[in-house]
């Protein structure tokens, strides 16, 4: 029997905040990043690199989290080290639509090879995201049952997209007088994919008899991620960092474009965009559809979850779904990312950047932006602080640095220093670490 259908109501909503929550695949960058445009593991930007250096060899690791109106403190109780889940808690705060992701990148390896006017570069990432967007109706519902929507019909359908894969790229920049232009070119291998496509689950409930409704057209296309046979036999699971199923199917292309101006000796504007590609998933590819309607007379929806006839909830959820199995192959697209922005020397030792950024979470638009200063100790530190509105946050003060040892660079970055030391507490909290060396 499928997990699924073996939950009861309270292992039920603790799954759907896990999905809520501790979503993520898809990269929303830390705006710090571009405040250090001679670090090469910023390779989708023209790297400014030091005419001495030849050879240039980066790895990092960055992660982030991210949501646009809770927080996991915001919806749970915790005591000791058990954490109870508990909606009522976070209703109030709900938009009406929110989104959740959460984001992994390492960057195994980057190259940077500097002919004079011309750099050339190759490297090797994997990254995995998981994110989701959800009305505020569907965690209302889930806290406090259909009673408060009596009259109404409402719309409870969350979009949902996991996705894993791997990247091998290569590019080049080139100056052309104070112009600097560059492109990446991305050979794209996934392993894993889940998403939902044109879902709607319609909850009706009549003020006469009680009575409640749900519809619902659903489309969900997976490859390795859900395993689906029926209600009773399905099985979801996700691996993340898979080396075995590299390059082994499910093939995808895709391309950066960047440009950078520099404005005499002291400021230079630069834009940048990309992840503009698709991945088409031919390997283990399945698409799930479902279209169906079912009636409950007199009770109200969390009563029935509540139920422990864990057989009467599989059979009801088999017959409103009445999901059909196709094997096919299908394409999805990255999701692209725009970047723009000014920087500033105010003095030899002191650096000031204005960022600018745009992406979708699980179909809607995200704008951030943020403002940062960045201080040379010596030729071997600097350090920088900066202040950032991202994803409907406004408490986002960020903190980065590098240290240089010989050819060897260390660098930290994150755009919210505070959620580093409270993360339960926090809707944003990311950073990445790394090292580059120059020969």
């Amino acid at each position: 029997m499928s997990s699924i259908a073996m939950m009861n109501y309270k292992n039920f909503t603790s799954f759907i905040i896990f999905l809520l929550l501790a979503s993520g695949i898809y990269a929303q960058h830390e705006l710090g990043t571009y405040m250090y445009p001679e670090f090469d593991y910023n390779n989708n930007l023209v790297v400014q690199q030091d005419s001495s250096t030849k050879l240039t060899i980066s790895s990092s690791y960055y992660a982030n989290f991210s949501s646009s109106s809770i927080t996991l403190d915001d919806v749970s109780d915790k005591m000791g080290s058990v954490r109870t889940i508990d909606f009522d808690n976070g209703v109030d705060l709900l938009d009406d639509l929110n989104t959740s992701e959460f984001y992994r990148s390492y960057n195994f390896l980057h190259l940077n090879y500097n002919l004079s006017s011309i750099q050339l570069k190759l490297g090797y990432n994997w990254r995995s995201s998981f994110e989701v967007n959800y009305p505020s109706s569907l965690f209302k519902l889930l806290a406090n049952g259909n009673n408060q929507f009596v009259g109404q019909t409402v719309d409870i359908a969350p979009n949902l997209n996991i996705r894993s894969y791997h990247d091998i790229y290569v590019g080049f920049s080139s100056s052309f007088g104070n112009l600097q232009i560059g492109t990446n070119i991305h050979f794209l291998s996934g392993t894993e994919n889940f998403f939902l496509e044109n879902t709607k689950i319609d909850l009706s409930t009549s003020d006469e008899i009680f009575q409640f409704e749900l519809n619902n057209n659903i489309e969900a296309y997976t490859t390795k991620v859900l395993s689906y046979q029926s209600i009773s036999d399905a099985t979801f699971g996700y691996k993340g960092l898979d080396f075995q199923n590299a390059f082994t199917g499910n093939y995808g292309v895709a391309i950066d474009l960047m440009l950078r101006y520099d404005i005499g000796s002291k400021s230079s504007v630069f834009a940048s965009i990309y992840d503009l590609g698709s991945i088409k998933w031919n390997n283990n590819s399945q698409k799930l559809s479902s279209t169906g309607s079912e009636n409950y007379n007199g009770i109200d929806i969390v009563t029935y979850l509540d139920i422990d006839d864990n057989l009467a909830l599989r059979d009801s959820i088999e017959s409103l779904l009445s999901i059909q199995k196709d094997t096919l192959a299908y394409t999805t697209s990255l999701r692209p990312i725009i970047v723009a922005g000014v920087q500033h020397k105010l003095t030899d030792k002191l650096d000031l950047s204005l960022i600018l950024q745009s992406q979708q979470i699980a179909g809607t638009r995200s704008n951030n932006i943020a403002v940062g200063l960045r201080k040379h100790f010596s030729q071997h530190l600097s350090i920088g602080l900066q202040y950032s509105v991202k994803n409907n946050t406004y408490n986002n003060i960020g903190l980065n640095g590098s240290l240089k040892i010989a050819g060897l660079q260390l660098f930290a970055i994150t755009d919210n220093i505070l959620s580093i030391l409270n993360p339960t507490g926090s809707q944003q909290v990311n950073g990445r670490v790394g090292l580059n060396y120059r020969i």
